[in-house]
């Protein structure tokens, strides 16, 4: 009913090392957001489990606008080898951001960011969620999916967990992008860093 496939071992290695260094060298241009979820109206969280959590964000690809980062192309490739992996063909990319989070004070394993889909977009639509290198702060889905008029984000009240799922390096989460989902910080390691992929299946 949720179509959340875990998909391990479909990116080479070597491919994963470029990306981790990419993204951990010093000329890789960060974002600093106050809420992670960058320019989005999200409501104020009231359940103690969830909070607003601060980060910084790397806009490779939205539409309108397009191509926004040099990056472009390795992300592509990275939905390459999925979509070679799970045989479909790849229809429009509607948005692809590299996203970091880091240790905040008061944070655990309990707790998670605020639960949302990428796009309000009624029309079917695939997320992918890269793990750029080995941490904690689960991948949190639930249960709850988004319809046609729904705000982006969740009201505490009505969450319904499905699954958590742990970072691992070259890890990747794909999922109907109407399944709302959330991060959360990781508390063992310093950074969280994730490729997040908004694309059509023709």
């Amino acid at each position: 009913m949720y179509d959340v496939e875990i998909l391990d071992d479909v990116i080479p290695l070597m491919f994963q090392n470029d990306i981790k260094e990419t993204v951990n060298g010093n000329m890789f241009q960060w974002y600093f957001y106050n809420s992670i979820y960058g320019e989005k109206e999200i409501m104020k969280p009231k359940n103690p489990k969830i909070t607003e959590t601060p980060g910084m964000v790397h806009t490779v690809f939205m539409l309108p606008q397009g191509i926004n980062s040099s990056k472009f192309n390795m992300c592509l490739k990275l939905l390459d080898y999925v979509r070679n992996h799970k045989k479909f063909e790849l229809g429009d990319v509607l948005r692809i951001r590299i996203r970091r989070t880091l240790q905040t004070p008061n944070h655990s394993f309990e707790k998670h960011n605020i639960p949302h889909v990428d796009l309000d977009e009624a029309s079917d639509y695939k997320s992918l969620i890269y793990y750029v290198e080995d941490s904690d702060g689960d991948t949190v889905l639930f249960k709850n999916k988004w319809k046609k008029g729904d705000p982006v984000s969740l009201d505490t009240e009505n969450l319904n967990e499905y699954k958590r799922i742990s970072p691992k390096q070259g890890r990747c989460v794909l999922f109907d992008g109407h399944v709302f989902h959330a991060g959360n910080n990781p508390i063992n390691y310093v950074k969280r860093t994730v490729i997040n992929l908004d694309f059509k299946i023709k």
